[in-house]
């Protein structure tokens, strides 16, 4: 039900007489379907999602053959992408690896994309007064930014759930509170009012970058995620309705929402990577933690004392254990060679 809601959502925004929506959130939704469900589902739920892009195809007034050819091109971009991560980037998928964002990128938002928007745009051609290349352009943007932007952010909350948010404080959820409010005053400022202000409003692609690393730093994937899709949104509505940051420069409508929709794209591309990024980080210092307390549980269990000298600094440290073997307290001796 969710899925098709959104569809027919998404259909609302068609502009053009190919019936292409503005955005397809769906994609993404579908692709991150596939990576969570488990293997024996998953022929199932392309079954069921095949008949609900119909559906809502038919719905929005497309023709049943050209409909069908659509379904079929949104079926397999997701069923496409899914195969191409498992087979290649390997399971799980979940963007808190390098690796994974580049094989996502790759892979998903731009190889099966682009091969089922051929597909699309073949289907389109049945249409009157339909350009094939506009077509392909229109269906793989798209399609793609609904991968960049749903998948991870489904994917990170599906994760998010299974380990619960025992782990934040009050300051924590101050934090996101405050965040969520500085993006959509940017938003709101820069979609709204900054446009009317001539070449100035260059400058506002800019502003969001500061939230998006706030997002990214603090709060991981999720946080990232659902940062991108508040400035998707407003990005989108302004887009739509002829306003914001880059649609006052672009006097043909559909030109305006896919440039807005590249923006979008390079907004989300390093975020998603420096989340990555930082999850890697976070994940080692991690491990290397433990790996310290465990060193340190062995230690003391032997009663064994240990010094180390680090050449590069000329620094040296005693073990609390080598100083009570030699008769000392622990801060009776520095680690320094002159004591």
């Amino acid at each position: 039900m969710i899925y098709f809601f959104v569809a027919r959502l998404s259909l609302s925004l068609v502009l053009e007489s190919e019936g292409i929506a503005a955005i397809w959130p769906p994609s993404g939704i579908f692709l991150a379907s596939l990576l969570l469900c488990r293997h024996e589902l998953r022929p199932w739920l392309v079954g069921v999602l095949f008949v609900i892009n119909l559906v809502a195809e038919l719905l929005a007034g497309t023709p049943l053959h050209v409909g069908f050819i659509y379904a079929l091109a949104l079926t397999g971009d997701a069923v496409l992408g899914a195969w191409l991560l498992l087979r290649f980037v390997g399971e799980p998928i979940t963007f808190t690896q390098v690796r994974d964002v580049f094989g996502f990128l790759i892979l998903a938002v731009i190889c099966s994309n682009a091969i089922m928007s051929l597909l699309a745009a073949t289907g389109s051609m049945l249409l009157p007064e339909t350009d094939f290349w506009n077509s392909f352009r229109w269906w793989m943007i798209s399609a793609g930014i609904g991968n960049l932007l749903l998948t991870p952010f489904i994917i990170g909350w599906f994760c998010q759930a299974k380990t619960g948010l025992n782990d934040w404080k009050p300051k924590r959820f101050a934090e996101g509170a405050l965040l969520g409010f500085v993006l959509v005053f940017a938003s709101y400022i820069s979609f709204s009012h900054i446009p009317e202000n001539g070449q100035f409003s260059l400058l506002a692609t800019y502003f969001f970058l500061p939230p998006l690393m706030w997002a990214a730093l603090r709060f991981g994937l999720c946080g990232a995620t659902l940062a991108l899709l508040t400035l998707a949104v407003f990005a989108v509505r302004y887009a739509v309705s002829a306003r914001g940051i880059v649609v006052q420069f672009y006097d043909v409508q559909l030109d305006a929402l896919i440039v807005t929709q590249l923006y979008l794209a390079v907004m989300a591309v390093p975020t998603l990577f420096l989340t990555a990024v930082m999850s890697e980080y976070q994940r080692e210092e991690r491990a290397a933690r433990e790996n310290e307390a465990r060193l340190r549980l062995a230690v003391s269990a032997s009663d064994m004392g240990l010094w180390d000298w680090d050449l590069r600094t000329n620094t040296v440290y005693f073990s609390p254990e080598w100083k009570s073997q030699i008769g000392y307290r622990d801060d009776e001796i520095s680690n320094h060679f002159d004591e």
